[in-house]
């Protein structure tokens, strides 16, 4: 080959270089490359949440677990306590049953006149009932020992330095993996509100149907977003659950009211009534009212408790009231919600519904996409929105919608009839502020 003819060939590499490199930085300003490349980002930032996630509950496992040792000595110390409580009680009542019987005994003996039949008969009761006495004390005593041992260990000031500063190191660990946890979440999440942007930037002309290209990433977009919700909420239990547990005998689960309606709005206190450590799974499911007269409650979190063989744990529940128009379950009230089917389909789509609005509401906050009256207070911002953008999507599906006109009466029932025009005024546009919110975050959640 001459000099020319390599020359040539350089050239027109270099071209294709040029055409290539030309096409990619095209289809990258496209409409479609840009979501593409929004979506993909959005992607990787949700995998950096789920292992982010993953490592903070890896660190708070290790945190229980170093609590639990931690408080070992002392529940240790108290059930040897009872136990040896316990001992000496029977132990009394065996010394009680062993005075009874010899009195009989001492009765038959000075019995006139003597009758030798009745006199053996009560001379082997005393007996039964003195080495019964006898057998009892000694198990008082071991009992007796084994809790001043306990207590001894309980008591042990240096052992019990050393463990809980390691619970203490611990938790600030599972603490700090937390706080992680939480800001790669919030990057997922301002990642899915770019991609949303970036995805409805595309033309209608790019094809918004099921097959077209828009609803195509459209649907790429709503995994990701699913697969930020699994992150959120916890993934559903794969072992036993509640239902299952409680079913079979192995369980005592009871539901209590706290008179909430968003945040901890039920206290669950499980029993184990086996021998074994029991792995309880508490799926996302919804708690109807038995009686129908108070709120259902939806738990979008699951959550998996671990219960050693006889132990009692009540568990906080935190979740949202689905209707709007019933009084919350009193607090401490129990018998009164009911647990339902979480495989059952209108089950599963509430608890997709609440968790999409949860999630979607949390990124447009983030996003200042809404400005309330409550923005100053995050915490009560969110809380408001979820609950009723969350009436607003089942009193729809119930066909009984809940209006602004609600929102508005609800906030002036509360304000009271002392407000002035202008106060009222004010009140009114912020009805206005937190419906449109509202409006918007179910749009965005696609549950309105």
């Amino acid at each position: 080959m001459n000099g020319e003819t390599r020359t040539s060939v350089v050239i027109v590499a270099f071209l294709a270089f040029l055409l290539a490199l030309s096409a990619r930085q095209a289809q990258a300003a496209s409409p479609l490359g840009a979501a593409d490349s929004a979506i993909g980002e959005a992607k990787a930032a949700v995998a950096k949440a789920a292992s982010a996630q993953a490592a903070a509950d890896a660190a708070q496992k290790k945190a229980n677990d170093a609590q639990a040792a931690a408080e070992a000595p002392q529940k240790k110390a108290d059930a040897a306590a009872q136990s040896a409580a316990q001992a000496a009680a029977i132990a009394k009542r065996a010394a009680d049953a062993r005075d009874a019987a010899e009195a009989v005994y001492d009765d038959a003996q000075h019995r006139e006149p003597a009758d030798k039949k009745a006199t053996d008969a009560a001379r082997e009761k005393y007996e039964a009932a003195k080495r019964a006495a006898e057998e009892a004390q000694r198990n008082a005593d071991k009992a007796k020992a084994a809790a001043d041992a306990a207590a001894a260990k309980a008591n042990d000031e240096k052992a019990n330095a050393a463990l809980k500063e390691k619970a203490d190191a611990a938790k600030a660990a599972a603490d700090a993996e937390a706080e992680k946890a939480k800001a790669a979440k919030k990057k997922a999440q301002d990642a899915i509100t770019a991609a949303e942007k970036a995805v409805d930037d595309i033309p209608d002309t790019y094809g918004d149907d099921t097959h077209g290209s828009k609803g195509k990433r459209k649907r790429d977009l709503d995994g990701v977003k699913n697969k930020l919700n699994t992150i959120a909420f916890g993934p559903t239990p794969t072992g036993d659950t509640v239902a299952t547990l409680t079913a079979s005998g192995k369980l005592s689960a009871t539901f209590g009211g706290t008179g909430q309606t968003i945040g901890n709005v039920v206290n669950l206190t499980l029993k184990n009534l086996t021998t074994r450590t029991l792995s309880v799974g508490i799926p996302a499911t919804v708690l109807s009212s038995a009686s129908g007269s108070f709120q259902p409650y939806l738990i979008p979190y699951s959550v998996t408790v671990s219960l050693a063989p006889g132990e009692t744990k009540t568990v906080p529940l935190d979740g949202v009231c689905l209707d709007a128009r019933k009084p919350p379950v009193d607090n401490g009230k129990t018998g009164e919600l009911v647990l339902a089917d979480p495989k059952a389909p209108d089950t599963v789509a509430l608890v997709s519904g609440v968790q999409n609005i949860m999630t979607t509401a949390e990124r447009l906050q983030g996003s200042g996409a809404f400005t309330t009256p409550f923005s100053a207070d995050p915490a009560k911002e969110i809380a408001t929105i979820i609950q009723w953008t969350t009436w607003v999507f089942t009193s729809t599906r119930a066909n009984n919608p809940v209006t602004r006109a609600d929102l508005a009466n609800r906030v002036n029932a509360q304000v009271g009839t002392t407000a002035t025009p202008e106060q009222r005024a004010q009140i009114d546009r912020g009805v206005d502020q937190i419906w449109g919110a509202v409006q918007l975050t179910g749009a965005k959640a696609k549950v309105l």
